[in-house]
């Protein structure tokens, strides 16, 4: 049902698959979706890209099922590259993974998730995300490089979020265009080993091997206390995280302003 020019609609792909949601009511969720994201030093085609995602699904046995392949980028953050279009890799970045390797992090998760029969529904949390973020005076003033920041991270990695795989990512340039280092450290919601209690926790679940990291408001005003603690102990800049600021705005407001700028560029 390919449109004569090659380039279905969304409606055109709605109605391609419309039969086949037709005939399985029943079905609860009857759609999936995957997302394959290759190394940063990978440069694919879209054709190379394309097969990939073909033989992926194959083995996954969804291969005579009706599927969509598409290629996105979020909010057009596509990548910067050369003349000859490779990558161009930012010019200092630190990658680190605990209890695993960093890139094979995911697989790592899944494995995990297969051994536990775990984070296998659409709506459960599988991962958790969490970003410190320094000022930007702290690199030009306080001496912070981003092999210390990288530092910083695995340590507060390792003290908070114990037993689980982690994924710590340092880079220099701010998302927001801030120019601040800041430290991504991403942890699988399923523990792979057994700790000792936290003060953030109360429940003995939260100490089990193969039961879940709960991100409740006890554990959040912890996590900003220990923040709070590492920059003080540094002497870096820090602000009050506990009760945050006056002209505070939401992740939705912040994303909107954010597509309203791009759209006026």
């Amino acid at each position: 049902m390919e449109p004569a020019d090659g380039h279905p609609s969304i409606q055109h792909c709605m109605r391609s698959f419309e039969p086949y949601l037709a005939a399985n009511r029943r079905t609860e969720k009857p759609v999936i979706h995957v997302s394959l994201n290759p190394h940063p030093d990978d440069v694919l085609t879209d054709t190379e890209l394309q097969d990939i995602a073909k033989e992926y699904l194959e083995k996954l046995g969804y291969g005579n099922q009706p599927y969509l392949i598409f290629k996105h980028d979020e909010l057009r953050k596509t990548p910067i590259l050369d003349q000859k279009g490779n990558r161009i890799m930012r010019d200092e970045f630190y990658l680190d993974g605990l209890n695993c390797e960093p890139y094979s992090f995911d697989a790592a998760c899944q494995q995990l998730n297969r051994e536990y029969q775990k984070n296998k529904n659409k709506d459960e949390i599988k991962s958790h995300h969490y970003i410190i973020s320094f000022d930007p005076r702290d690199s030009t003033e306080n001496c912070l490089t981003g092999k210390r920041a990288q530092e910083l991270g695995l340590e507060y990695a390792k003290a908070n979020f114990p037993g689980h795989q982690a994924l710590v990512c340092t880079h220099m340039d701010g998302h927001n265009g801030s120019g601040n280092i800041h430290v991504h450290i991403v942890i699988n919601s399923l523990r792979i080993e057994a700790v000792s209690l936290l003060p953030y926790m109360d429940r003995p679940a939260d100490t089990k091997d193969g039961c879940k990291h709960r991100c409740t408001d006890a554990a959040m005003e912890y996590f900003k206390s220990e923040v709070m603690e590492m920059c003080h102990r540094e002497n870096l800049y820090q602000i009050d995280l506990l009760h945050g600021s006056k002209n505070r705005v939401t992740e939705r407001e912040y994303w909107a302003q954010k597509k309203g700028q791009l759209a006026l560029d």
